[in-house]
């Protein structure tokens, strides 16, 4: 959707699809290509940036912190090598939308 990302615009696209709400979020756990179901276009991402601090500062203005990590990131991904030549086949709805060699 977003045309690859960093580790760090993965936390914005994280964040950014749990704030879709509950429903959008779960359904795309378990199937990702529902992403193409959104309305968003072309150069439209679901990377908003700093959105994932928004919790942190509310936390801070109610005069609380938040929870540390339970469960630390692992030193090396996890699953399969990621494939590009893939994409099609695993989310052929993201792939129709979101392919920029059309």
């Amino acid at each position: 959707m977003g045309g690859g990302c960093s580790d760090d615009g993965f936390w914005d696209f994280r964040s950014t699809l749990i704030a879709c709400g509950r429903k959008i979020f779960e359904r795309a756990l378990k199937e990702p290509d529902s992403l193409a179901e959104l309305p968003f276009e072309l150069g439209d991402s679901l990377q908003v940036e700093g959105i994932q601090y928004i919790a942190g500062k509310v936390a801070e203005r109610l005069g609380g912190d938040l929870v540390g990590r339970s469960k630390p990131h692992p030193k090396q991904p996890l699953g399969e090598k990621w494939d590009e030549n893939r994409l099609a086949k695993f989310y052929p709805r993201l792939t129709k939308k979101y392919d920029d060699e059309d």
